[in-house]
């Protein structure tokens, strides 16, 4: 009905089906409701919506990001004017008197869909928009940043351009020391509706002597050194936090020493297929909340709620896998943390070769064995500087 509302050039029949609608129905089905009315770029409809539907921060954040993404400038304005004139904004209000729902999830989401764009321009106007309008994405409902829109850190690294990293971080979107994320790798008998659970262990550090997660895949996975420059300046850690109790002594070797030792090209590559394995693990369980490896007995497992953010995932899911590597999942899944995979000839000499045979899909410092040695000598100068 809202399709067929949206086909005339009356807003009035909108407005009309709006105020008709079951409050519940509008509840249930607001988020589609809002990304049609949004995608007709017909302001005078969006207008109507706005008098009926209150628009949550998440909603606004979304159409923020939509029109920019779109490149529509002129509706990108004449929205935030729109909001403005009909009490959009929230600069007056009390946090607890607006409806944050689904805020972080969108906010994430959206930063995604603008560094997928390339121009970090619009993530800095999209970020400064919400601020106009009075919505503080640090301080919503007592959330933490690194409880919230951490995760928009990871696509920032995918990024080939580090200004969406640099925004990010001063704009304290992001911080650069956070704990990594947590999954439970099971082993047993999975059968759809009863699994045998034999083992289980918790995943959180990879591979194990390194620190967290931002450093080590922006070691792997950006081709530009500035990634670490930037991570470095604003106080990520270099050695892993000690994960040891009573007289234990901790393994963690700390990321200058183990690339120090990382010097030959063939190691690095697979060192980076490691870290595709991993983000393609952290994606299926993003998205689905688990993650189970055809034909294998092994399945990973979310130990909190992560897929309120998988459109997230869907986001880093994109940027990372380009040439179709894990479409379909197989045995080096269940391998991967072990690094057991390395030792089948087969499976390792597929995965090596498509470094050579599509150059163009990997990183530029994996490309040659003078790439990396030029790219680990300036990456391993930035790290000890910080030390």
């Amino acid at each position: 009905m809202v399709e067929a509302a949206l086909s005339s050039d009356d807003a009035e029949y909108l407005s009309w089906l709006l105020e008709h609608v079951a409050a519940s129905v509008l509840s249930k089905h607001r988020i589609t409701i809002f990304q049609l009315v949004y995608s007709s770029r017909r302001l005078n409809h969006i207008e109507a919506m706005i008098q009926v539907v209150v628009p949550r921060p998440a909603d606004i954040a979304a159409a923020l990001a939509w029109y920019l993404g779109s490149s529509d400038e002129q509706s990108f304005r004449g929205f935030l004017r729109m909001v403005e004139d009909h009490g959009g904004s929230f600069r007056r209000r009390r946090t607890n008197d607006v409806d944050f729902s689904d805020f972080y999830p969108t906010f994430v989401a959206d930063c995604c869909r603008l560094i997928e764009t390339q121009r970090s321009d619009t993530l800095s106007v999209y970020l400064q928009s919400l601020e106009g309008l009075g919505i503080n994405f640090r301080s919503i409902e007592h959330c933490k940043i690194t409880g919230s829109s951490q995760l928009a850190v990871l696509p920032s690294l995918l990024s080939p351009d580090p200004s969406f990293l640099r925004v990010l971080l001063e704009r304290e979107v992001i911080v650069a020391v956070t704990q990594p994320f947590v999954m439970e790798c099971i082993s047993g008998m999975y059968a759809e509706y009863s699994p045998k659970i034999d083992f289980g262990e918790l995943l959180q550090y990879f591979p194990p002597p390194m620190p967290h997660w931002p450093l080590y895949c922006s070691v792997m996975l950006a081709c530009n050194t500035e990634f670490l420059q930037l991570l470095c300046q604003y106080g990520t850690s270099l050695q892993q936090e000690s994960r040891v109790t009573g007289d234990q002594e901790s393994k963690a070797q700390g990321i200058v020493n183990h690339f120090s030792q990382l010097s030959n090209l063939e190691d690095a590559r697979l060192e980076h297929m490691d870290v595709l394995m991993f983000c393609h693990i952290l994606i299926h369980v993003g998205i689905k909340g688990e993650h189970h490896p055809a034909f294998c007995t092994t399945w990973f497992k979310a130990t909190e709620n992560k897929t309120d953010y998988r459109e997230t995932w869907r986001c880093i899911e994109r940027l990372l896998y380009r040439d179709g590597c894990f479409h379909g999942c197989s045995s080096q899944c269940r391998l991967a943390f072990r690094g057991d995979w390395k030792k089948q000839p087969d499976k390792r000499s597929e995965l090596m070769s498509r470094y050579d045979e599509f150059p163009d899909l990997y990183p530029k410092h994996l490309q040659t064995q003078s790439n990396w040695d030029i790219w680990r000598r300036d990456a391993l100068q930035i790290l000890r500087k910080f030390r």
